[in-house]
């Protein structure tokens, strides 16, 4: 059967089965955005921005001088956010917010792609020699009533991996969190890499490595831990690797690029998690945005046939918000794996395993979670909770992204030792729909308040609009209206880490604006001076 067919047809089958569900995103694809809040409104004013600073800077000559500060990691200690350079493409074909609902069914296709190449890669290089597919009786097509074994398993496996509950908790807004394919990819071609070393495909893992730092550096981070859990699981594969002259110069080229096009950039964000900086917000936040220990088992609540039995009783009281606190498995895929994971190769059953361990105790936190009370239970995580780095990790649940890739590949192994029948396959992966069911998927009207058209005729050049500095879906949408009027918004509390300290300081002292934040009760850092501890008289007097 002809290869790129059959990787066709495997593409087709992820494209359609995400279209049904995440119905209805694909109905509203240039009207509605996909995801709830605030988050989708901030990210498509970053396209926007970022687009018209490059535009800006290349018009005036400044090309070099922003290049400096975008990529090079010039400037002053601060907050980098590269995801949206990746999918620049799409906003200029398409434009908004189709760009934004374009990337986010894009994740769910790539996700199941993703783990079907390095599900089925790492099966027929650690297991038996069993035939990987079976086609139809011409040879030229795909017969998806016949497909069998590691192939099957694969897709399968696919299937799991792109629509975990925590890849659906991330796209209500995580713009770079919700993007999952990266990190399977990733593995598959350093996997593909330590079999036959080549120069090309070192350059192309160091791109999908710099494409998932720009997307999302907390992944990046745990990404390197993976890194060395595989390299010692894999140990006799790295050694042969090395002793290659082609393995080791291209490594070498590959950690050059990385360091220019990955850690670069990141460097003043690296200098501003170093310590005793803004990122650092305490170990309480630490605690909030855990995973709580039943969360692996508890279904989320947009479940459409059980998943609001179960948060009455048990999500809701998980700590953080609902995208950090779910991260579902499965029950039906849970009890299969504990039942049938004998036939499971040893040293792959040890390596996944020891890989979803270790990530789970890590995405639970510092403190042991169950049902939102946080018990006196220490956890490994407390040890380096305060190390440099690992101090700006607010959200540690997102190690949880790791656990979803070992139990995509363990599952693969199950279903490739336990399913020899078409028709098995079939009701594995109903059932597997059926868990992860998300219909229908969250969605907002992408319409844009005509206030915003009326301030482009107003005088001024600045806008003091009052929800934007305490609400935060608000002022996120505010940060869009700003492209729209061109006036500059004062106080917007979306970008609150995005300015500097200054000015920062200017705004909050603007008289009124000081005053609607006293009211402030809720957020990230509740023991900031500035909005908390206030004396009410002193500050209506200033």
């Amino acid at each position: 059967m002809n290869r790129v067919k059959r990787h066709l047809w495997v593409i087709g089958i992820y494209a359609v089965l995400t279209l049904v569900m995440t119905w209805p995103v694909a109905a509203g694809l240039t009207t509605s955005l996909a995801g709830s809040g605030g988050d989708p409104w901030q990210t498509m004013w970053r396209f926007d921005d970022k687009l018209t600073g490059l535009t800006t800077a290349i018009n005036e000559g400044e090309f070099r001088a922003y290049a400096a500060s975008e990529w090079g990691g010039g400037g002053e200690a601060r907050l980098v956010n590269l995801s949206v350079w990746p999918w620049m493409w799409l906003w200029v074909m398409f434009g908004q917010p189709t760009a934004y609902n374009l990337v986010w069914l894009l994740t769910y296709v790539l996700s199941g792609y993703g783990a079907y190449l390095l599900v089925g890669r790492v099966m027929r290089d650690n297991g038996d020699k069993e035939a990987e597919l079976v086609s139809d009786e011409d040879g030229e097509g795909f017969n998806i009533k016949r497909f069998a074994g590691e192939e099957g398993a694969a897709i399968l496996a696919g299937v799991v991996y792109m629509f975990l509950p925590f890849h659906a908790a991330h796209s209500l807004g995580h713009f770079g969190a919700m993007q999952t394919q990266w990190i399977p990819l990733i593995i598959w071609l350093m996997w593909d890499i330590l079999k036959r070393p080549g120069l090309k495909k070192m350059a192309g893992l160091a791109a999908l490595v710099t494409i998932q730092v720009w997307s999302e550096h907390h992944y990046a981070l745990w990404l390197v831990w993976l890194g060395i859990i595989l390299i010692i699981g894999y140990r006799k594969e790295v050694g042969i690797f090395w002793q290659s002259r082609r393995g080791r110069w291209g490594a070498l080229m590959m950690a050059v690029i990385l360091a220019v096009t990955a850690v670069l950039p990141y460097w003043p964000t690296v200098r501003l998690a170093g310590g005793g900086s803004s990122l650092e917000l305490g170990g309480g936040q630490v605690t909030r945005f855990s995973t709580d220990l039943l969360s692996y088992v508890v279904p989320p609540k947009w479940q459409p046939m059980w998943g609001n039995f179960f948060d009455y009783w048990l999500g809701q009281h998980f700590t953080g918000n609902a995208a950090e606190a779910t991260a579902y498995l499965g029950i039906s895929l849970v009890l299969l794996v504990i039942f049938f994971h004998q036939r499971v190769p040893k040293r792959e059953l040890k390596i996944w395993v020891t890989i979803l361990g270790i990530f789970g105790l890590i995405s639970l936190g510092p403190k042991l979670h169950l049902v939102g009370w946080v018990t006196g239970v220490p956890l490994p995580y407390a040890i380096i909770q305060d190390w440099p780095i690992f101090s700006a990790v607010r959200t540690v649940s997102r190690a949880g992204v790791m656990v979803g890739l070992a139990w995509a590949v363990l599952l693969g192994w199950v279903f490739k030792t336990q399913f020899r029948k078409w028709w098995t396959w079939w009701v594995m992966g109903g059932i597997i729909l059926i868990e992860f069911a998300m219909v229908p998927a969250a969605t907002q009207s992408a319409a844009v308040p005509e206030v915003y058209e009326w301030a482009v005729g107003q005088g001024g050049r600045a806008v003091i609009e009052l929800p934007a500095a305490t609400n935060y879906t608000i002022a996120s949408r505010g940060l869009v209206g700003e492209r729209i009027h061109g006036k500059e918004v004062v106080g917007n509390n979306a970008l609150e880490r995005a300015k500097g300290s200054e000015k920062l300081k200017e705004i909050r002292s603007l008289p009124a604006l000081r005053q609607v934040l006293w009211l402030r009760t809720t957020h990230l850092l509740e023991d900031r001076d500035e909005f908390f501890g206030q004396d009410f008289i002193s500050t209506w007097s200033e």
